[in-house]
């Protein structure tokens, strides 16, 4: 039998059962805070977890399809400096993702694992700017989005109530680069990583 079709034989038979198990659609939608610093950072102190200036905070929303999940996660934080001369202002974070996930344990237990750009911009009272400071342009602000991985356990906690633990790991990969192999997370950007909260209503 040719390899291929065995392979794609194989493949379909995985997928059944784990398309057969899993809800056929979810809408989901709650809040969310992310703690912006990693944890496995050399500046990483344990009383940073009590600054609220180290969180932002937002709204995610996911969509789900058997065994498929489209996620967006909008974050709202706090910098001291946009860009060299621009001063302090608001961070606005946008992260579009989309992957897999299982409910697992009478649906009691869900996993998810998703990839996807992130892009931000900043805002004061002197305008809306790009990340490193300069003009606000949306096309450059996508070009430049890092690709991010996203993994998340989610627990329901009651009737429609689900609290969801994630970890989003950025990549120095984008589109305006085009260096396929900075898809690939090296040390430095596990340094980058960070932990969220989020409570959705299903």
């Amino acid at each position: 039998m040719n390899k291929k079709i065995l392979g794609m034989a194989l493949a379909i038979g995985l997928m059944i059962p784990m398309t057969l198990s899993a809800r056929a659609f979810d809408f989901n939608i709650g809040a969310t805070a992310q703690f912006q610093k990693d944890v496995n950072s050399v500046d990483f102190d344990s009383s940073d977890f009590i600054d609220i200036n180290n969180y932002s905070f937002g709204a995610e929303t996911r969509l789900n399809f058997l065994l498929f999940e489209v996620a967006d996660t909008a974050l709202l934080g706090t910098v001291e400096h946009i860009g060299s001369s621009r001063g302090s202002g608001v961070s606005f974070q946008n992260n579009l993702a989309a992957g897999i996930y299982k409910d697992i344990l009478n649906n009691s237990l869900r996993i998810g694992l998703l990839a996807g750009p992130e892009f931000e911009m900043m805002i004061n009272d002197t305008g809306v700017y790009n990340a490193d400071g300069s003009s606000f342009n949306f096309v450059d602000i996508f070009m430049k989005s890092n690709f991010t991985y996203k993994a998340h356990a989610d627990i329901l906690i009651g009737t429609g109530l689900t609290l969801s633990a994630s970890y989003t790991l950025p990549t120095s990969f984008n589109l305006d680069q085009g260096n396929y192999i900075n898809l690939m997370p090296v040390y430095s950007d596990w340094e980058n990583g960070r932990i969220g909260i989020s409570l959705l209503l299903l």
